[in-house]
């Protein structure tokens, strides 16, 4: 498992928006998978185009520690049958993922563009998704993003750090329904997102 950058922990912590989530007991800060391309060309948006000084240096995730338990203790309860509720939400994510914006993903003067925004809460979502199917039975599956309905709330100013928050609100067989919210500095909320995750049917052979 590639280990958490000490620069990305220190840089985050400096921040008192930031602070707060890598002090808090219930979260743990990992690596995000689609940061590190890989050589067969997979993650190069995330892990390359937008991995530079002008665009986003500094990103780190955070899990939650109730929702996904280290190892060594109890995983999720997959629920009954195959459906699935959680207690999760906006106080308490499954995932959060801190970002620091510069101003090479702008659209407008000083403001982030609005489809850098959504595919940050579409990275995000797609996480709590990956976490709850590693931890699963049906961990060999493939998942697809089938909707992403996004609402702009306010402009997200650059240069500056947002933090987004997702979780799993329910699922049901196949399907994941999830939620996220992409909050600035001050905590206030930018863009509110609601998805639905499908997994695929593995083929017999």
């Amino acid at each position: 498992m590639t280990k958490v950058s000490p620069q990305e922990l220190d840089f985050f912590r400096s921040e008192s928006s930031t602070k707060k989530w890598l002090d808090d007991p219930r979260y743990t800060p990992i690596v995000t998978a689609a940061r590190v391309a890989i050589t067969d060309k997979e993650d190069e948006f995330l892990g390359k185009t937008l991995q530079t000084n002008d665009t986003i240096k500094n990103w780190l995730a955070l899990v939650s520690n109730i929702t996904f338990p280290p190892p060594g203790t109890s995983s999720p309860s997959e629920g009954s049958g195959s459906l699935m509720t959680t207690t999760s939400g906006v106080e308490c994510p499954d995932v959060l993922i801190l970002f620091r914006l510069e101003s090479g993903v702008n659209g407008f003067r000083d403001t982030a563009h609005g489809g850098l925004l959504c595919t940050l809460m579409d990275e995000a979502l797609a996480m709590v998704v990956e976490l709850y199917r590693a931890t699963s039975s049906s961990s060999r599956e493939e998942l697809y993003t089938a909707r992403l309905n996004v609402s702009f709330r306010r402009p997200v100013r650059t240069p500056g750090t947002v933090i987004a928050k997702a979780w799993l609100e329910k699922r049901e067989g196949r399907k994941y329904l999830l939620s996220g919210l992409l909050e600035n500095s001050v905590g206030e909320g930018c863009v509110e997102v609601d998805g639905l995750w499908v997994a695929t049917v593995q083929r017999r052979l």
